[in-house]
């Protein structure tokens, strides 16, 4: 399903893994917000095929629009590739890398998120993570 936008971004890396010429956090934040806006999509698109409709526009009831951002988060989660998401932690710090896992671990964990990929999505969090805790120790 993400293949293309996958593919379209892994074909924009240099050699070291790297877009061509980046190296800040700010564009590993373009990058993600970029993927946010295929996450998005591809959330509502799966809820509307489990019967739960979301008009353009229309303001989502309060328990619906958290069932929203577990399943975008879970997209999102999918899409990024693993330097992307890594260097995007390590950028944060330390404290702030912590929060944001705490936050996003909520929301992906396949004990409180129904999508069928919820449990991958987590254990690459997980993953990524423990390696740049442990990295920065």
């Amino acid at each position: 399903m993400f293949e293309d936008a996958r593919r379209r971004y892994l074909d924009s890396l240099g050699s070291d893994g790297m877009p061509f010429g980046v190296s800040s956090l700010n564009n590993y934040i373009s990058i993600y917000q970029e993927i946010e806006g295929i996450a998005r999509k591809h959330a509502a698109e799966y809820l509307r095929t489990n019967g739960k409709q979301f008009p353009e526009g229309e303001e989502r009831p309060e328990g619906e629009s958290i069932e929203f951002e577990k399943i975008t988060e879970t997209y999102k989660l999918l899409i990024v590739p693993d330097n992307t998401l890594e260097g995007l932690l390590k950028g944060l710090g330390k404290e702030a890398a912590r929060k944001e896992f705490r936050r996003v671990a909520m929301l992906v964990h396949p004990d409180k998120n129904s999508h069928p990929n919820a449990k991958i999505a987590f254990q690459k969090l997980y993953r990524l993570f423990k390696g740049v805790i442990d990295g920065s120790e």
